[in-house]
């Protein structure tokens, strides 16, 4: 944060205390981002304090304390900035003798009110029903984000994964404001994985994001370091397959409005994702030789397939307009993101639309034993992953155990 002269010269005394601190940390061996954060901090907490508090020696824990509680952060730019006060009155009290360390008693852990959960709803705007642009980012982190999508859309990252990853760095960004991407450690990166109650795959999908963003731009050199290489490494889940319900399929069926009534038969009846679903056309519906109407689906990893379609759903979809079936505000259609969360508004307990793919997978399997053909129908690259989408019926199961019994 730049200072003006007229803020230089009010805050004269704590300015020339933070740079004897800054010095005093170089000559501790801190790096220079690591300093550059701290005294980012602590100025912006002068700021703040001032002309309430003309000097830091006269800080009290109370003026710390009333600092914090007024600022809508994050849980791991809390953590920063009470890190940064604790470094610098830790180094203040020794310096010049106090009985008391004012930021000792400040926690590390944000009061629930602070979580982006808790405050997110105050901050942003509530979002219309097409699924709009996303939520903006704080401008110093803008053009590094708009710089690296450039860069990946050069790649040929599939589109599908490029849209993850942007949604992935928006939230950091987020999150992550006053530090800017030059300045964030691999302990900020830590913090901020570590406050977030992610399933396993998710969290593998953050950390890849990571990886990629900051190795990037240790790349086009606007970094020395990747710090997202000492990110710990994350396993492969195991989660059990957690398919839909009949009853609950057709409850949000019958709930559920013309729109999100196809767009549950498609996850239900095809297997298909959230991004497949947002971004089918009216140009992917065709005959096959044998006049089997069948979609052709642009799926994950830039993949397409080819799904025969059942009659009625066919139908269905040829009533629509031409077009995307789902127009939205995402390049012409509904982002995958808001086509997920109307599905999942619609069923209970918890579940995902992905669980409705599980159920399609499911039901398939339990039908024909044909765990190949339905690889290729779900669009996966390994018949392994698609094993971990059937949950195989207890009576079948059952049956084998008695099987087993008998011999």
């Amino acid at each position: 944060m730049a200072l003006t002269a007229s803020d230089t010269e009010a805050l004269s005394e704590w300015l020339r205390c933070i740079d004897r601190w800054a010095t005093n940390l170089t000559e501790e061996g801190l790096s220079q981002q690591t300093i550059s954060k701290h005294v980012s901090h602590v100025r912006r907490l002068a700021r703040d304090l001032h002309p309430t508090v003309t000097h830091p020696t006269a800080v009290v824990v109370e003026h710390l304390a009333g600092y914090v509680d007024s600022r809508q952060w994050a849980p791991v730019t809390h953590r920063n900035n009470v890190k940064s006060m604790r470094v610098f009155f830790t180094w203040l009290t020794k310096t010049h003798g106090l009985a008391v360390n004012a930021a000792a008693a400040i926690s590390l852990t944000a009061a629930p009110h602070h979580s982006p959960a808790a405050h997110a709803p105050a901050v942003h705007p509530v979002r219309s029903a097409t699924g709009p642009e996303p939520f903006p980012v704080p401008a110093a982190w803008a053009h590094w984000l708009d710089a690296w999508t450039r860069y990946t859309r050069a790649a040929g990252v599939p589109s599908t994964t490029l849209a993850t990853r942007i949604t992935h760095m928006r939230q950091l960004a987020r999150d992550m404001d006053p530090t800017i991407p030059a300045e964030v450690s691999a302990e900020d990166l830590i913090d901020w994985m570590a406050s977030y109650d992610w399933a396993t795959e998710t969290r593998r999908g953050h950390r890849a994001t990571l990886r990629v963003f900051f190795a990037w731009a240790v790349a086009t050199g606007r970094r020395p370091d990747n710090p997202a290489e000492r990110l710990p490494r994350i396993k492969v889940g195991h989660a059990l397959p957690k398919p839909a319900s009949e009853v609950d399929y057709a409850d949000a069926l019958a709930r559920a409005s013309d729109r999100n009534r196809l767009i549950l038969r498609l996850a239900a009846e095809l297997g298909l994702r959230r991004a497949e679903v947002a971004g089918l056309h009216s140009d992917d519906l065709f005959s096959l030789p044998s006049g089997t109407a069948a979609l052709t689906i642009h799926g994950k990893g830039n993949r397409t397939r080819i799904l025969p379609v059942p009659s009625d759903l066919a139908a269905e979809l040829r009533q629509r307009p031409p077009g995307f079936v789902f127009p939205g505000d995402d390049q012409g259609h509904l982002s995958p993101k808001w086509v997920g969360k109307c599905i999942a508004e619609l069923l209970p307990g918890g579940h995902s639309m992905h669980a409705l793919r599980h159920r399609f997978a499911t039901r398939a399997y339990c039908a024909t034993g044909d765990l190949l053909s339905l690889q290729q129908l779900l669009g996966h690259a390994s018949p392994t992953t698609t094993q971990r989408y059937v949950a195989l019926d207890a009576d079948r199961l059952r049956a084998v155990v008695d099987a087993v019994a008998a011999r």
